[in-house]
């Protein structure tokens, strides 16, 4: 009998403008979700192509997704992975849930909009660590980028010599979208406070790389169980 995992539970806010029936509703963050994460990515330094409205191939290992609703007056968008197995993704189903709903800032009174995306997987014998460690990260990454595309729309991340390389007057080689994979690591490298060796050290640490501290309310959760309807 195979188990059944309800995977990573991360939520991410974004502030509703005031006085605004279009900006950051419900039906437009969905429709930003689409477009951002599935039509653009999410930041991923993975290459993709965009089959057609509802499928795309992540190229490599040519693994197929495909959304398989959206509903924008619920917010709720369910998507799966269409080929799993060895050499794509290391499970025997897959279905993912993305929801988001209204929420009340009770400090200030603020309208806010909650996401919560989850994942249901049936790993494949031994992969299980493998896989939910995969799946976290990969989750983890998209609801950071998101959240700063909705919260930073256009910001951006300089890219400058190595610090003590030029100080506060340093060359900038270029700039790189913050709500990236590469522009979280940037970020999170420029408010990095270690010491030299311990930032050598995590360079052989990846899954480190542009981690960054959840705010009140967020995080992940694994359980076993199914999505709920």
């Amino acid at each position: 009998m195979q188990t059944n995992y309800k995977a990573e539970k991360r939520k991410v806010k974004a502030l509703l403008l005031p006085n605004s029936a279009t900006e950051n509703s419900i039906e437009d963050v969905v429709n930003q979700w689409t477009n951002f994460i599935w039509k653009q990515g999410g930041g991923l330094p993975v290459p993709f192509v965009t089959l057609n409205e509802k499928d795309r191939m992540v190229i490599p290992p040519f693994l197929l997704e495909r959304i398989v609703s959206v509903d924008e007056q619920k917010g709720v968008i369910y998507y799966t992975v269409v080929n799993p197995g060895l050499f794509t993704y290391q499970v025997h189903s897959h279905l993912g849930k993305v929801t988001f709903r209204k929420i009340t800032d009770n400090d200030d009174d603020d309208d806010m909009i909650e996401m919560i995306w989850e994942v249901e997987i049936r790993p494949l014998s031994n992969f299980e660590s493998f896989v939910q460690f995969f799946t976290s990260g990969i989750i983890a990454t998209l609801a950071r980028n998101f959240k700063c595309h909705l919260e930073e729309p256009g910001a951006m991340v300089s890219v400058k010599p190595p610090r003590g390389g030029g100080g506060d007057g340093a060359k900038t080689f270029g700039e790189i979208p913050k709500s990236s994979w590469l522009g979280g690591v940037l970020r999170a490298h420029m408010m990095d406070d270690r010491s030299t060796l311990e930032q050598t050290i995590s360079l052989f640490q990846p899954w480190t790389w542009g981690r960054c501290t959840d705010d009140e309310g967020e995080g992940e959760e694994w359980s076993r169980g199914f999505l709920q309807e």
